[in-house]
């Protein structure tokens, strides 16, 4: 039986412009990383795909759109020569099964060649698209293969402690709202874990921010269909 957190999939792989995260303790790294973009940290949304289907998605949040030509000092890999690369060896199946457009405006390709051209050519990874999309990957996989959810309802503040046990970092809980019907209220439902990792080696750390969306307290009830 497919375990209920196999059915996260990627909303954003995105840079934060601005301090958003309480630094942990970390162990010093062998080597010092040397990076060419201005910004401080990463955000990694994971969306909690039959909430997606089910209910209406809030803002992701106030995020790096548009590439600032002075936000890194590495070659720009524009989107028109990212297609080559997506389609070679496995990385379009991956992405397919990982990286959906679960809105479905647009077809997967056009999907994650406009997150390209909005988060990845100002990161790390600007003049490498490949290891950009691959690096996503597996901060999902690193994510799904512990975090251990069950389909119950969680408080705000439940659900962030338990991701926090088997992560050791406090994620921010974005909730959405599943569309009221004429015998029912609207329902608050997770809608996506948000998690901040450090530049450089990807140290996941805390979130400053608990919650978002919907929910307005760490006591809010949230469900997961």
């Amino acid at each position: 039986m497919e375990h209920p957190i196999s059915r996260i999939a990627i909303v954003v792989f995105v840079l934060l412009s601005c301090l958003l995260v309480d630094s942990q303790p970390t162990q010093p790294s062998a080597t010092t990383f040397v990076s060419a973009t201005t910004f401080v940290s990463y955000s990694f949304a994971l969306t909690w795909s039959p909430s997606a289907c089910a209910s209406i998605i809030s803002n992701i949040g106030v995020l790096p759109y548009k590439v600032n030509p002075q936000c890194s000092t590495l070659p720009v890999v524009k989107s028109d020569a990212v297609v080559g690369p997506m389609l070679s060896g496995k990385l379009e199946q991956r992405l397919n099964g990982a990286w959906p457009n679960l809105k479905g405006a647009i077809w997967n390709k056009g999907f994650w060649l406009d997150e390209w051209a909005k988060h990845g050519l100002c990161s790390d990874y600007g003049d490498k698209p490949v290891d950009y999309f691959n690096t996503a990957i597996k901060l999902r996989k690193n994510v799904v293969s512990v975090l251990k959810l069950v389909r119950k309802a969680y408080t705000v503040d439940g659900i962030a402690n338990t991701v926090y046990t088997q992560l050791q970092g406090r994620p921010e809980i974005h909730c959405a709202t599943k569309r009221a019907s004429a015998s029912a209220s609207a329902q608050k439902l997770l809608g996506e874990l948000r998690f901040c990792y450090k530049k450089g080696h990807l140290t996941i750390q805390n979130c400053t921010r608990l919650y978002s969306g919907h929910c307005n307290s760490g006591r809010d009830s949230i469900t997961l269909l």
